[in-house]
């Protein structure tokens, strides 16, 4: 059985009550057997819910992760290639570029700016602002 949908099922709904852990087809015997038992039973029927309480948050995330988890890996590829491919061609995706300007001129004075830019980059682009990032605006009105 399924984990998730054990939790569906009249096993993880209920504990029996005392007397009735038996179907009524067994035999006498059986039925004294299973009684004889049912303390046990019981016990780790509660144990069996605590567990799935406790687990079940874990075990849905871990069945959504994995409904996606080659969507995750094709990402990562495709990142590593974009790095791989920007390292090749010394040049920088203008959001990795935003950020580290970002991160250069921090609170510097704007001809301070300018004459780090010359140092780092021989050409760069400014966006166009009507839809640009929030950090290309602040860098912008510099």
């Amino acid at each position: 059985m399924e984990f998730g949908k054990a939790i569906d099922s009249k096993f993880g709904k209920a504990i029996p009550e005392p007397g009735k852990w038996a179907a009524g087809k067994l035999d006498k015997s059986q039925k004294e057997t299973v009684a004889a038992i049912e303390n046990q039973l019981e016990s780790l029927l509660v144990t069996i819910h605590q567990k799935l309480d406790e687990n079940m948050p874990r075990y849905s995330l871990y069945r959504l992760l994995d409904a996606e988890i080659l969507s995750f890996a094709l990402q990562q590829r495709l990142l590593d290639q974009l790095d791989e491919m920007s390292a090749q061609s010394n040049q920088v995706h203008i959001s990795e570029f935003n950020k580290r300007l970002a991160s250069a001129i921090d609170d510097a004075a704007v001809p301070y700016i300018y004459e780090r830019l010359g140092e780092r980059y021989k050409h760069f682009l400014l966006d166009e602002f009507q839809d640009t990032s929030l950090c290309s605006g602040i860098i912008s009105c510099l």
